[in-house]
Order: structure tokens, then sequence, then C-alpha cells
């Protein structure tokens, strides 16, 4: 098994504990340590880390005012340790998405409650999902919009059922009224089934989703499809295609190329932390 244990670090504290990382993995693996860089990466596990900044990731801002605090430390007297690696917030940014690649996530902070701290590990695990996030939360709220339509004025509807039948709904009042509040009911339940199936989806995306849990990558897929195909079906029957509907095959496409993109490794649940305090 080939390791890979890559860091960033400023004051030495991350690059201490990549290095017992390491020490800990060599009898068991064989292990490339080294701060990030851009070199190329052969490995089965690959082991990143750095220091919490603000929060979150060192970025450019932080790791300049960093700079800024150590230059004048020195200007002092002060003896400082302070050897800056390369920026891992690049290097995350610029690692293919579902590459199959195993990856395990560390970082140094403050000795408290990470609600408080922060942590750059939970970032460099959420940073691959932001924007296959972004993506399926705004085609779902497209839905919950929709349904929500469907649901307060089920008559937006009616259109289509008149393509359908080729008569106007008039003439379907006239004729038979239960038959038209039947429909009417009809249509209410669709947008009813929309708006659940979006709150649902939603919620998944912004909680297990967004932590990186594989099993909402497939609920959100079977969801996804049940939810969109639904009314596309609909469309399809009634022959109501216009404008809003085929913004119904952009969203699952969109949807579709997000969750491509982060397709679970294996039957890993979550990326692990390994958080040193």
């Amino acid at each position: 098994m080939k390791v890979t244990v890559l860091f960033e670090s400023d004051y030495g504290n991350t690059a201490a504990i990549a290095d017992a990382i390491a020490e800990g993995l060599r009898p068991h693996a064989q292990v490339d340590l080294r701060p990030v860089d851009g070199g190329s990466i052969d490995a089965d596990l690959l082991v990143v880390g750095a220091p919490t900044h603000v929060h979150g990731l060192p970025s450019a801002r932080s790791r300049k005012a960093l700079e800024q605090e150590a230059a004048e430390r020195e200007a002092k007297g002060e003896t400082l340790e302070y050897h800056p690696t390369a920026a891992m917030r690049r290097f995350i940014d610029d690692i293919p998405a579902g590459d199959g690649r195993k990856v395990a996530c560390f970082d140094t902070r403050f000795d408290r409650s990470v609600i408080l701290t922060g942590s750059a590990a939970r970032t460099m695990r959420l940073r691959r999902l932001r924007y296959a996030l972004v993506i399926i939360l705004l085609a779902d709220v497209g839905v919950l919009v929709y349904g929500a339509m469907a649901a307060v004025a089920p008559s937006a509807l009616i259109p289509g059922y008149e393509s359908y039948s080729s008569r106007t709904w008039l003439e379907l009042v006239a004729a038979d009224t239960q038959t038209a509040a039947f429909v009417l009911l009809l249509f209410w339940l669709l947008g009813a089934y929309n708006v659940a199936f979006a709150v649902l989806a939603i919620a998944i995306a912004a909680t297990a989703f967004r932590r990186g849990e594989g099993w909402a990558w497939w609920a959100l897929l079977a969801g996804n499809t049940l939810g969109f195909g639904a009314p596309m079906v609909y469309d399809q029957i009634v022959g109501e295609i216009g404008v809003f509907e085929m913004l119904e095959f952009v969203g699952i496409a969109a949807i579709y190329a997000a969750l491509a993109a982060t397709v679970p490794a294996g039957r890993s649940r979550r990326p692990p932390d390994l958080v040193h305090r």
C-alpha cells in the first residue's frame, strides 16, 4: 500500500503532526511525506493536513496576515521558527473529483471546541462538494417553487388539461363540476408531492450530502430522478412543453453532472478526519 502525506505548515506544528502520522503508517505502508506541492501523487491513500486559520483552511489573506505578524515580531527581536510551505487550498482545488482515491484530512488548531475554532480538516473535506452542493440546491429549490405554485394555485396547470383533452376548462366545468374539482385536487396533489420531495432533497443535500455521507449521494440520485421524472412524464403526456418545462431537463442534467463529479469511493461513508487538538 502506498501512502502520501502532504501538509501545509507555518511554524512547524502541522509538519510535526504529519511526521508523526507518517511514522505511524510506515510499518504498514510505503509512505511519502512532503510539504504540499504540485508534484505527482502515486498513492492508494492521500493524507492532507493544514493549520486552521479563521475557522477554516488558510487563505491568501490569512497567510499574508501571518507573514506580516511574523515580520513584525522578528523586527522586535523575537526568534521565530516561521517557515511557511505552499498553500493547501490551491492543491485541494486542483484535485480531480471522483477519481476514487481514499483521502484523510487532519488539522492543527487551538484546544477548544470546533464551534469556536473552526476546522481546516472539515473545510478540506467539504471544499470538493461545494459546487455540486450549490447546483443541487438550486435545482431542488426550483422544484420547490414549482410545487408551491401548483399547490397554492392548482389552476395554473389547467393549460395541460386543455392541451391533452382538446377541450376548454369551462366546458368541463359546465359539463361536470365534480370532475373538474377532482382534476384540481389531482393538480394540488402533484404540487404537494413536489413540495414534499424538494424539502426532503434540500434537507439531505444541506446535511448528510454536505458531510460527505455516501447514502446521501444515492438518495439524491434516486430522489431527484423520481422528483424530476414525475412532472417531466406529465408534461410529455399532456403535450405541454414550453420554456418552463424545458428547465426541468436542464435541472436534472445539472444534478446528474454534479453527482457524477462527487461519486462516493467504494463503500466509504465519508472521508475520515484526523484532527489534532
